[in-house]
């Protein structure tokens, strides 16, 4: 599993998609590293965010988030989105079948206010595909418009990230190892499956207190009392390789803290 301890942490009530970046930036920030030294976050689909992704690709920060299908549940599965192939140079799809689509001119707003940018087949090329009944929607048909597809402005760095997850399966799969190591032992041998006290303020501070002693026991399990005693005594940080990396790179992973009472 490695050298693991629990750099910084969070208690919300909110879901984990938009908290990617902020985690990850306050992370970095703990750990005292300037803006040029490069971490990389290990998440579950839960973070999957075009949006948060491409905020730590800004601030130097590698992503490997589970990615989510980008396929239609509505579409049959020969002609989902990831079966179209984007060309990024001239900005354009082209379909299983090889018919181009076309980017439209302006750009659109999910209801989100994401912005999107549209791209349509030629009607003239679509409605003679032997794919048209499962491809193009009726709507579209009787409009005589082609498959249309969106884009939204994040997926370069979506399709980053999924490139490197893919890429680096083996570094990706020691999330979950890593990650149940916290919490099974915070949940099932110290018994913290739930807090005690209400309000967030309270419930960080309790959080706070139980990840505290955690890193504790991982540090003495780690360095050993000596070794945690020098450090406290040279008020400094402890390198457990004697050595700072020319280039710091610091893995971060995500899971779900024990549940409030």
């Amino acid at each position: 599993m490695g050298k693991v301890t629990i750099v910084d942490y969070e208690v919300t009530n909110k879901n984990d998609f938009s908290a990617l970046a902020s985690l990850s930036i306050k992370a970095k920030k703990a750990l005292d590293l300037q803006p040029e030294d490069s971490i990389t976050v290990l998440a579950d689909k839960g973070y999957y965010s075009g949006e948060q992704i491409a905020k730590c690709h800004d601030n130097n920060i590698e992503t490997l988030v589970a990615p989510k299908s980008k396929g239609s549940k509505s579409k049959d599965s020969r002609v989902t989105k990831d079966k179209f192939t984007y060309i990024k140079k001239s900005d354009h799809y082209i379909c299983p079948k090889g018919i181009k689509l076309h980017r439209q001119g302006k750009l659109y707003k999910r209801h989100d206010g994401i912005p999107f940018k549209m791209y349509v087949g030629h009607w003239t090329e679509c409605r003679n595909c032997p794919w048209v009944g499962i491809c193009v929607s009726t709507g579209s048909q009787k409009a005589s418009r082609g498959r249309m597809l969106n884009r939204n402005i994040y997926e370069d760095q979506m399709d980053e990230n999924d490139i490197q997850v893919n890429v680096r399966k083996n570094e990706y799969r020691r999330r979950q190892a890593i990650v149940e190591h916290p919490f099974s032992t915070i949940k099932r041998q110290w018994g913290f499956s739930h807090t005690n006290l209400k309000s967030l303020k309270k419930v960080n501070g309790e959080f706070g207190l139980i990840l505290l002693c955690y890193n504790l026991k991982r540090v003495l399990s780690i360095i050993g009392m000596k070794g945690l005693k020098n450090a406290l005594i040279n008020k400094k940080k402890t390198d457990y390789n004697d050595q700072k990396p020319n280039r710091a790179c610091y893995e971060i992973y995500f899971s779900n803290p024990p549940e409030t009472s």
